[in-house]
């Protein structure tokens, strides 16, 4: 774009010192200099407490348009948050400061195109300053033409690694464009690294390819051992934040710089966020867009698979009412967490369960220390429950009548932790499903919550919930 230089104000009225920014040569015909002048006055108007504010612009002797920015004595801002140990919550005060000056141009019309770490500088107080607006396109202007010196550049003013796919692109450039700059620019000030792995990219195209053709990693997600903040502590909405302003799509990033900053307000005050993670539905809805002629292969061949089940489901006896003094074995409870704080639950449930179901002497519940040997070699149940030849395995070797098996999810909720329970009932004798329940609640609600799902299985397989008598 052009060369910065260090000046001093040189007509003896008082010191000041700027930097002055010459245009590149070969940009100095009369329409040019004449959307220069115009393009100063509006960004004349940018005066913040955060944006390095414009002193003066014209033209050098040799017809050059030049800008005159007050002068920054400051950092860049990841080497500010690096030589200080910035903790979480202040590099994101820190950002926040950033968005406040992109949302006040944004309100002047003003869209900044090359936002990056290098462009925000923060001084020895901890001030912030946005440089380089100077380069802004300006998405409106007073007399309804948006025309500028830099919407008629042979070059765009951005930054690949922090450009959104629409500018590199060469598409409508608006406030969601900005959203996007700054979300890469929050990225890197939590993980000490870019969006994506861009260490083979050659140029503007590569990085455009890579973006389109691969998601962000959730900051939480990455695997650092030296991040500048602990990762841990991004996971859940400070992923889904910064995963939302990175959306490919502007219509699907943040509205607005100010509906970001609102998000991370709710964060720092411990609020719930308006970003929301993108459901299955939509997910599936993307994929089977990607992969069409794969998917039509593979529906073939679920057709194919469904009717051959569907037959030996015809021909497999039907499963009768369970018979009283029948055995159960209660073979695996899978932790979906991956919390190994959680594994105390498998157990705990086991046990609760087997109580439950035992109730009235109908179905009797076979030791855990037969069970867990028999069924160590086997591998986990699916949804719902073991598959037909790990059932013969386990009659075979514990001679019981049914096996329940399952899994549990703990999540973290607002004040509480939830708990969401599936379980499969199945006859060992012959494959068969007998019952299936799910369950969700708190997990200090554990007591009722397998009360219900014990109930509701003892009714699904046809005979009678516990009575008052009973219990």
């Amino acid at each position: 774009m052009g060369v910065v230089w260090l000046a001093q104000r040189a007509d003896g009225q008082f010191e000041q010192r700027a930097a002055l920014k010459l245009i590149k040569r070969g940009m100095d015909s009369d329409a040019v200099l004449a959307r220069f002048l115009r393009e100063r006055q509006i960004l004349a108007r940018l005066d913040h407490p955060h944006i390095a504010h414009l002193i003066d612009g014209g033209a050098a002797e040799d017809g050059r348009p030049y800008f005159a920015m007050g002068h920054v004595d400051g950092v860049p801002l990841l080497h500010y948050c690096h030589d200080h140990a910035v903790r979480l919550e202040w590099r994101l005060r820190l950002f926040l400061d950033v968005c406040e000056a992109v949302q006040f141009a944004h309100e002047q019309h003003v869209v900044h195109r090359d936002l990056k770490p290098t462009n925000i500088l923060v001084t020895a107080k901890g001030e912030v300053k946005l440089l380089d607006v100077g380069i802004a396109k300006l998405i409106a202007g007073d007399d309804g033409d948006a025309a500028t010196l830099t919407d008629i550049q042979r070059e765009r003013p951005m930054t690949p690694a922090y450009a959104a796919p629409e500018q590199m692109a060469g598409g409508k450039i608006s406030e969601q464009t900005d959203v996007y700059a700054l979300s890469c620019v929050l990225y890197e000030l939590l993980t000490g690294r870019h969006t994506h792995d861009f260490s083979a990219a050659a140029g503007a195209r590569d990085v455009l390819r890579i973006v389109q053709s691969t998601g962000p990693v959730a900051p939480s997600r990455l695997k650092r051992t030296q991040a500048p903040v602990a990762l841990r502590h991004l996971r859940g909405d400070l992923d889904t934040i910064v995963l939302t302003a990175l959306k490919r799509e502007p219509a699907r990033r943040y509205a607005s710089v100010a509906i970001l900053a609102d998000d991370l307000k709710k964060y720092l005050g411990g609020k719930p966020i308006s970003a929301r993670r993108d459901n299955l539905f939509y997910r599936a809805r993307k994929f089977a867009r990607r992969h069409r002629s794969g998917l039509a292969a593979i529906a073939a061949v679920v057709v194919v698979v469904a009717t051959a089940l569907l037959v030996e489901l015809r021909e497999r006896p039907p499963t009768g009412p369970i018979a009283p003094g029948s055995s159960m074995a209660l073979v695996d409870f899978n932790n979906l967490s991956q919390n190994q704080n959680n594994a105390w639950l498998a157990p705990a449930l086991a046990e609760m369960l087997a109580t439950q179901l035992a109730l009235g002497g109908k179905l009797h519940a076979l030791p855990d220390e037969l069970v867990r040997p028999a069924r160590a070699d086997l591998a986990a149940p699916l949804a719902g429950g073991y598959a037909r030849q790990s059932l013969v395995t386990l009659r075979k070797r514990l001679g019981t009548d049914y096996v329940l098996s399952g899994s549990y999810l703990v999540s973290a909720r607002a004040g509480d932790a939830g708990l969401h329970l599936d379980l499969a009932l199945q006859d060992a004798r012959t494959g068969a499903l007998v019952a299936s329940v799910a369950e969700s609640g708190a997990l200090a609600d554990l007591p009722t919550l397998v009360d219900k799902a014990g109930s509701s299985l003892r009714e699904k397989a046809g005979f009678a919930p516990a009575t008052a008598v009973e219990e």
